[in-house]
């Protein structure tokens, strides 16, 4: 499974084919596992298939307000060779969106000017 320890390791990416069971509070979706260096994805390793239960609120009935929790029982359902469709989404919406951040600094640094 994934870990980082001070943002290099491996990580999952991506949550495509998403589907919800709400009778027992599972979801199911497609991942990719990364190798990351700074938390940004750099070598795609291996799509799986990934059942994990969900985020949840509830009135928590001893206190006020309400209690978010998660169990953390993730299980690989089933794994894939790599999805080159979420490769390529991946890729494209990390690094896209660290060079359209360069850019807007590059024009408001010039309207500061």
């Amino acid at each position: 499974m994934a870990r980082t320890i001070n943002g290099i390791g491996t990580k999952h990416f991506g949550k495509a084919n998403y589907e919800v069971d709400d009778e027992n509070q599972d979801e199911e979706f497609d991942t990719t596992l990364w190798v990351v260096f700074l938390l940004l994805p750099v070598i795609p390793l291996k799509s799986y298939r990934i059942r994990q239960k969900q985020w949840f609120m509830e009135k928590n009935l001893n206190y006020t307000g309400y209690s978010i929790g998660l169990e953390h029982s993730i299980s690989i359902v089933k794994d894939y060779s790599l999805n080159l469709r979420q490769v390529f989404k991946t890729y494209f919406a990390v690094y896209g969106g660290i060079i359209v951040f360069f850019i807007c600094l590059h024009f408001l640094s010039d309207l500061v000017k």
